[in-house]
């Protein structure tokens, strides 16, 4: 189902999907009323800015939803998902870059299914209590966690932060050294009267 949304999505030539996804976040922020809905929002934003930056790493990658690039998994769109999952593994030769694979594609399915519970209570379709609440809205967010770190693990997202600096790599000063010991060295109540 999940393969031939793709399909309909990249032959869908008037639609823009991070407009699209900013228009419903916004329709969202509208519905939240009290502390417990608004959170809810929070963690379905959270989501989506995850799809976002998938997205647009995949756009400054020169990858586009388009009928080309979904044609590729046309072979798969007859399967079903567990059937796919449990081929990742026969697939990936490496076991490490299949588990991290199959996290992430159980990862976009519980968060999809997170973020469509969400927009039923969300739009009173379904009512839930704290409990329930509290449940949907952890699934969420570990969901959108998982999703993002394995997508940046793939490397189908670029961070936007700069490289590490490895301390290792950095010329240190004898200075900077001396002055840092004799701080360590320094008990608590000397310190304070040192930077007092």
């Amino acid at each position: 189902m999940r393969l031939r949304a793709l399909e309909h999505l990249a032959t869908t030539n008037d639609l823009d999907l991070m407009v699209a996804l900013d228009r419903v976040a916004k329709g969202w922020k509208e519905k939240a009323q009290g502390q417990a809905m608004e959170l809810m929002v929070w963690n379905m934003e959270f989501a989506v800015d995850v799809q976002r930056d998938l997205l647009r790493s995949l756009k400054s990658q020169g990858i586009a939803l388009n009928t080309d690039t979904v044609a590729t998994f046309a072979p798969l769109r007859d399967h079903r998902f567990t059937e796919l999952v449990a081929l990742v593994p026969a697939l990936v030769p490496n076991p490490q870059a299949a588990e991290v694979l199959t996290t992430w594609l159980l990862a976009s399915l519980r968060m999809e299914l997170a973020l469509l519970m969400a927009d039923a209570v969300l739009n009173e379709e379904v009512a839930i209590g704290p409990k329930r609440l509290y449940a949907l809205n952890s699934m969420l967010v570990r969901a959108a966690q998982d999703f993002g770190a394995c997508a940046s693990l793939m490397g189908l997202t670029r961070s936007t932060r700069p490289e590490p600096v490895f301390l290792a790599a950095e010329p240190v000063s004898a200075a900077y050294i001396k002055e840092q010991k004799e701080l360590a060295e320094l008990g608590i109540g000397d310190w304070f009267k040192a930077w007092a």
